[in-house]
């Protein structure tokens, strides 16, 4: 499932994607998906082997809202794709994740904070629909940029600024809160280390992939981040030329189910 900034999931199948060399540019995702229009982006993929009314897709959107649907309504493919979620007029989809009933999430943004809450907070709705309000953010000087599922065994959050900045910070540092509320301070930004670029949570030692806008990928082990307490900025991850930045953060997955 390959939802988009507008709000739009389109369908494709993995096999129809060619394989290619590490360093190669690949092709572009139109190519797939011809029905995305001119400034529409993809903002996250989800893997689906088949749908389960037991799970359910949770949304979240720049402007802080949040929404839960049940993962079966998206079984039906679409070549034109279909509205995921309604969105106001300047808002955008960030993340989509797979979440169930006991399960809770963060939202970060990029100015550095973040709450955390249960899934249960936020009742189930139709595809239509907008959602509700998850985190409050200062917009347009602010706003949710990351989002994440906090599973049981999960102990840390995974924090990386644009600039190539990143620590670890103790999930016991975010203790749950009511949706909708400002959240906590997650990190102490600068200029220097720049904006929150993205986050997730971690076991012990994961590894993962840190991806900039130019291409620029490292894989790091997550156990060699120094766990740091909300306020401190953490410390250099990867080092990026002065027009590049950091876009995207992801756990390796070694085996696709695990």
């Amino acid at each position: 499932l390959v939802f988009t900034n507008f709000g739009k999931v389109y369908w494709l199948k993995a096999y129809e994607i060619p394989k290619t060399e590490k360093t190669s540019r690949g092709y572009s995702i139109r190519n797939f998906l011809p029905g995305m229009a001119g400034s529409e982006v993809v903002s996250k993929i989800i893997p689906v082997r088949d749908f389960s009314e037991k799970v359910d897709l949770f949304f979240v959107t720049s402007r802080g809202f949040v929404k839960r649907t049940a993962l079966l309504e998206f079984s039906n493919p679409r070549s034109t794709g279909i509205n995921a979620i309604s969105l106001e007029v300047g808002d955008k989809l960030v993340y989509v994740g797979m979440v169930k009933e006991k399960d809770n999430v963060i939202l970060i943004s990029k100015g550095g904070r973040a709450i955390r809450f249960h899934v249960q907070d936020v009742r189930r709705m139709g595809r239509t629909a907008r959602g509700v309000k998850g985190v409050l953010v200062n917009y347009p000087d602010d706003g949710v940029v990351a989002a994440t599922v906090v599973h049981p065994d999960d102990r840390y959050l995974l924090l990386v600024t644009e600039r190539g900045y990143g620590k670890r910070v103790k999930l016991s540092e975010f203790p749950v809160q009511r949706r909708g509320g400002k959240g906590l301070i997650a990190s102490k930004l600068s200029e220097k280390t720049g904006k929150i670029a993205d986050a997730l949570t971690l076991k012990d030692d994961e590894n993962v992939v840190i991806v900039s806008r130019k291409g620029k990928i490292i894989r790091i082990d997550s156990g060699s981040v120094s766990v740091y307490g909300r306020h401190t900025r953490g410390v250099r991850l990867q080092k990026l030329e002065e027009s590049d930045a950091v876009v995207s953060v992801s756990r390796v997955q070694e085996e696709y189910g695990e």
